[in-house]
């Protein structure tokens, strides 16, 4: 007899600077645009989908969207944080997931994690869920890829709330951060985790976070660019604020 396996794919969606900077993503508009990831070749079963939500300025946010499923990114499912508009992308349309509030923790103050498995209620949590890769991949290799897209069903803000205390140069591997409260009381651990990027209002990418502290937030590298690149009291945001975990049995 045939043992099922498990697999997990982890996908971080990139949200634009309007839609991850100014908190203006609300009901019906996109979330994020189509996202690629790789799954063995052939039919895989989507049994569960888990992940989390950052914060908006070091408080959790428990807002419902809908996550689709494609064969394809050639037709964009829309502007982010713009009415989502169009059907060209049905033909390769594989399914849909809604994600609840009641899908989401309840307890943890900064920042909320979600699970939607199997369930046949009127929400949408249509689990479990065949995804299946263009014909054209099957044949091409051990892997082929999918693609994901969001939309909200409610309002959205990932302001972070983290600004710097002092402007930063070019060269810099340490942001200091404002908790003094005379701007922000936000520190820095309520809202970054090493891995983190970490983008500006005009979406300007500083670098990946290395460690967190209360008062600073160390990068991995030096901050590219010569002169003033943050200025004093900017506030500091993260451009994959969801993390979505897809988990699959084949």
């Amino acid at each position: 007899m045939n043992q099922n396996s498990f697999f997990k794919v982890r996908v971080r969606p990139t949200l634009t600077a309007t839609g991850a900077n100014l908190g203006s993503i609300t009901a019906g508009e996109v979330l994020f645009d189509w996202t690629a990831f790789q799954v063995p070749a052939g039919v895989n079963k989507l049994v569960q989908v888990s992940g989390h939500v950052r914060g908006v300025d070091g408080a959790a946010q428990r807002v419902n969207f809908e996550i689709y499923f494609n064969q394809r990114n050639t037709y964009s499912i829309g502007t982010v944080s713009a009415t989502q508009a169009g059907i060209q992308f049905f033909e390769t349309h594989q399914g849909h997931v809604m994600i609840d509030g009641a899908d989401h923790s309840q307890r943890l103050a900064n920042a909320a994690v979600f699970s939607a498995g199997y369930s046949t209620n009127a929400t949408g949590r249509n689990l479990p869920l065949l995804l299946e890769p263009e014909k054209a991949q099957l044949n091409t290799g051990a892997f082929s890829t999918v693609y994901i897209g969001g939309a909200a069903g409610g309002a959205f803000n990932f302001g972070t709330g983290v600004l710097s205390s002092a402007a930063v140069n070019g060269g810099a591997t340490t942001i200091p951060i404002d908790k003094s409260g005379t701007t922000s009381s936000i520190d820095g651990t309520s809202a970054f985790l090493p891995g983190d990027i970490i983008q500006l209002t005009d979406q300007t990418l500083i670098g990946t976070v290395s460690s967190v502290s209360d008062t600073a937030l160390t990068l991995q590298d030096a901050i590219a660019g010569d002169g003033e690149i943050i200025a004093d009291n900017s506030e500091l945001f993260i451009k994959n604020p969801i993390v979505i975990d897809l988990e699959f049995e084949r």
